[in-house]
């Protein structure tokens, strides 16, 4: 079983793009610590599927305050 930590980004276009982050090493799958380290894991996961998320709105706030500021400028 492989563990990985990815994030996966659709476009605008139906294009989707899958960003590995980490790829957590084979001993982790394996042995009597595997739940603990999958729970630890699942909650990083979380919180960096969070912060990606918060990243990704204010990329798109700032495209379109891009869009309406080239708007502006080229209707003055």
């Amino acid at each position: 079983m492989n563990l990985s930590l990815s994030y996966t980004v659709y476009s605008g276009l139906g294009q989707k793009s899958t960003m590995v982050i980490y790829k957590f090493p084979q001993q982790f799958a394996q042995g009597k610590h595997s739940r603990s380290i999958i729970r630890w894991n699942f909650r990083i996961a979380v919180i960096l599927r969070c912060v990606l998320h918060q990243i990704q709105q204010f990329m798109d706030l700032f495209v379109h305050i891009t869009i309406v500021l080239a708007l502006l400028s080229f209707l003055s």
